[in-house]
């Protein structure tokens, strides 16, 4: 089986025996906070407000950015369609998103910003953000605009983005105790 086989049936699987009503309405609302990277945007900005996660919030922004940068550019050169143009049976629970799906930039952007939240932060709120980087990420096969592939994608970039400006936060020798 080809990935593109397993992609389809996964979302064939969540559509039949995952989606059901009691999470719907809390999935779609959740996969919303995440339309144009806004409540990353958000976030970065309270981070860069905060005096005492300003490093933080800086680094975050680097990794925000430097993200979509990339992610739009692989984006327009991959030109996957969405899942629900390739799967007749797929029904999306959202409105149709008019760009490609490979990589899943709600997910890129949910990475970007809570990997440097993670490595460099401290306290109870990072693990938070974390699992809500998750449940957005799920969020967009729940509601069939991203295949499995398109949201691992959009991990691994968000990782790697993530990855270079907590290099470049190591490298500026920076006084966060948590960055080593």
């Amino acid at each position: 089986m080809d990935i593109l086989s397993l992609d389809k049936s996964i979302m064939l699987f969540v559509q039949e025996y995952i989606r059901c009503d009691a999470i719907t309405l809390p999935v779609i609302f959740i996969t919303h906070l995440g339309d144009k990277g806004l409540i990353w945007i958000v976030l970065v900005g309270i981070l860069l407000a905060l005096k005492n996660t300003r490093q933080i919030g800086k680094y975050a922004a680097l990794s925000l950015v430097l993200c979509g940068a990339v992610g739009n550019l692989i984006k327009n050169l991959a030109m996957r369609p969405r899942p629900f143009l390739e799967i007749e049976e797929l029904m999306p629970l959202v409105t149709r998103p008019d760009s490609y799906s490979f990589p899943s930039m709600h997910t890129a952007c949910a990475f970007a910003v809570t990997l440097v939240a993670l490595k460099m932060g401290e306290g109870k709120w990072r693990y938070l953000l974390l699992t809500f980087a998750v449940i957005v990420s799920l969020s967009r096969i729940y509601v069939g605009v991203h295949y499995t592939s398109d949201v691992l994608a959009g991990f691994l970039l968000g990782a790697l983005s993530s990855y270079v400006a907590v290099k470049l936060a190591k490298k500026q020798n920076l006084d966060a105790p948590s960055i080593e």
